[in-house]
């Protein structure tokens, strides 16, 4: 990651921005924080004991990306009932396609079978008992505040007001409230509660509270503000295990502390080539991340780690890049909602 850093020209203008390039490489970041926090469960690699916490860090960050890219595509565009069932489509239907494909395999090779209501609500991203690939939850919850999101914006209020409703529901969920019915997701969901909520927020008052600032030299005050969160993150992630509450800000911290990097470097023209690529098809690898680390095992293929680890990534990414391609030949309406222009 460190040897593809590039500087291409000069600093940009003095305006800082948010763009599609820093969302990619934020994206690349998230999911490869989940891969390592998978790994680190697995045990298959050991970095660092607070490892086994990334998979969270990288969720936290990929729903802020995208309560701030559906605010964003808001503001620019509106919200009507055809934008949300574009955004649905977007994330279900590359899912769906590949949950299908673990379904019959099982079936075929596994000798393993499924209800046709597993199956079914598998399908839809809602199977809260996780029976086909355990870490997709994050498809329900992404669906869950996509619906949300519509209903709070097509309602005739301040955006302010909109913004509280949101959080509204993330108290809800953060306080268990949900429990009977999210069964196995229920602890997930509580986790990443808030984290959608601060995406939202983040795009509707960035250019605001940015403006606020215009006498400050905004690098030196972003640049004070990242060492804070990453401080902050530092002191909580110890109490991790203690509360909820202090894995909730530890990630968010971590999260503000990335964001505010990549929009510098960004700035400065200073970006990843790897990182880039990575968040280009960072939703394919999270497809297909799971179920190559735990049901088909390829960490585990050979007794060399090293050896174990090169398969892993390299049939992960290579076939994360063929599915990206392919669902762009045959036009997963995944594009627009994806990789909306979310310039600050």
């Amino acid at each position: 990651m460190l040897l593809s850093l590039k500087k291409n020209g000069q600093p940009s203008e003095k305006n800082l921005k948010f763009d599609k390039l820093c969302t990619r490489e934020l994206k690349g970041a998230a999911i490869m924080f989940v891969i390592l926090g998978h790994m680190s469960i697995d045990k298959h690699i050991y970095i660092a004991s607070n490892m086994v916490y990334a998979g969270a860090w990288g969720v936290t960050l990929f729903l802020i990306l995208s309560g701030f890219g559906i605010t964003k595509s808001y503001l620019n565009n509106g919200i009507n009932l055809s934008k949300l069932f574009g955004r649905i489509k977007s994330i279900l239907i590359p899912y769906s396609v590949v949950t299908l494909a673990w379904i019959l395999i099982d079936s075929l090779y596994l000798e393993k079978s499924y209800s046709a209501k597993t199956i079914l609500l598998a399908l839809l991203g809602i199977d809260v008992k996780r029976s086909i690939d355990a870490s997709m939850w994050y498809i329900s919850i992404i669906l869950f505040w996509y619906i949300i999101f519509y209903f709070a914006f097509r309602l005739p209020i301040k955006n302010s007001v909109k913004v509280l409703l949101l959080f509204c529901f993330s108290y809800v969920i953060n306080k268990g409230y949900f429990n009977t019915l999210l069964i196995d997701l229920s602890y997930n969901w509580q986790l990443s509660a808030f984290s959608f909520p601060i995406g939202v927020s983040l795009a509707l008052y960035s250019r605001k509270i940015k403006n606020c600032f215009k006498e400050v030299n905004l690098d030196i005050l972003l640049a004070i503000m990242a060492v804070f969160f990453f401080i902050i993150f530092n002191i909580l992630i110890k109490h991790n295990s203690i509360s909820i509450k202090y894995y909730i800000l530890s990630n968010t911290s971590l999260s503000f502390f990335f964001i505010i990097l990549i929009a510098l470097l960004r700035k400065y023209n200073i970006t990843s080539t790897f990182i880039e690529f990575i968040g280009s098809i960072s939703y394919e690898m999270y497809l297909f991340e799971g179920v190559f680390m735990w049901k088909y095992s390829l960490l585990r293929i050979f007794h060399n780690k090293l050896i174990s680890l090169i398969l892993y990534f390299s049939v992960l990414i290579l076939v994360s890049f063929i599915y990206n391609k392919v669902s762009k030949i045959i036009e997963f309406p995944r594009e627009t909602a994806r990789n909306a222009n979310l310039n600050i």
